[in-house]
């Protein structure tokens, strides 16, 4: 049975870009590809704070919000939560797990990047 299954799995971790309001040179995000990581991986855990004490919503404020820290190095950077990931609050069981190359590839980072600065822009 065991031969069946994987006995591991690769977690790469690596870094947000160098120079993070750049993003990463040579890749061009993706809007429409940077909605469904949206949708089906951000607002998962943000939506409604189901899982998490920081909501995302389709609101035009929230998407001024991401966008105005993507670029930054601070708590609020998309940048810095997806690779780091947060710490819980003392007294809560929430927190933001790293994202690895394995659950989020530089391209769809830099996707949902594109998605956005987009929807901040409307």
């Amino acid at each position: 049975m065991k031969s069946k299954y994987l006995q591991g799995s690769p977690a790469t971790f690596i870094p947000p870009p160098e120079n993070r309001k750049v993003g990463v040179p040579n890749i061009m995000g993706n809007a429409d590809n940077g909605k469904l990581v949206y949708d089906l991986s951000c607002k998962y855990c943000h939506e409604d704070e189901r899982y998490s004490f920081f909501k995302l919503d389709d609101s035009e404020i929230t998407f001024e919000h991401l966008n105005k820290h993507f670029s930054k190095y601070d708590r609020y950077s998309t940048y810095q939560v997806t690779r780091w990931g947060t710490s819980p609050i003392p007294g809560k069981g929430a927190y933001m797990p790293q994202y690895t190359k394995e659950r989020m590839s530089v391209r769809q980072l830099e996707d949902l990047k594109a998605y956005v600065v987009e929807q901040a822009g409307k």
